[in-house]
């Protein structure tokens, strides 16, 4: 859900002010980085998370991204909501028939992990909009 090295490198700023300090980059999107909606990830968008779920928006308002993260771990994993352009998981589950078997009663949940340390690595498409 969060990747130091996309997270700098997506932000100017955070590269001049710490480089490729990974330790930095995790206390900065902890602090600061959710409450203001950057990307964690490739696979992680808290503004995408929000803008594509309507019904978040009228629960939590448009900018509130901590909420929307307390969601998500809560509820969105377990229900398939979708995170990011980069990473749908109903779509990923629906290409990949031996993770839909392998994962059972708990795909949602264990198909995002799956694909962030092993699907990127063996150039897994997540989405229609996203190809590694």
């Amino acid at each position: 859900m969060f990747d130091p090295v996309y997270y700098v490198e997506q932000y100017p700023d955070l590269m001049q002010a710490f480089g490729t300090d990974g330790a930095r980059a995790v206390q900065h999107w902890m602090e600061f980085g959710i409450g203001e909606g950057r990307m964690g990830s490739e696979a992680f968008d808290l503004a995408h998370y929000l803008a594509s779920h309507q019904d978040l928006v009228s629960a939590f308002g448009a900018g509130n991204h901590l909420a929307a993260l307390k969601h998500w771990f809560n509820f969105g994993r377990s229900e398939g909501r979708r995170t990011s352009r980069a990473f749908d998981v109903k779509d990923y589950l629906h290409r990949h028939a031996d993770l839909r078997n392998a994962f059972g009663a708990n795909a949602f949940g264990r198909a995002f992990s799956h694909w962030l340390s092993n699907g990127l690595g063996e150039g897994r498409r997540a989405s229609p909009a996203f190809d590694v």
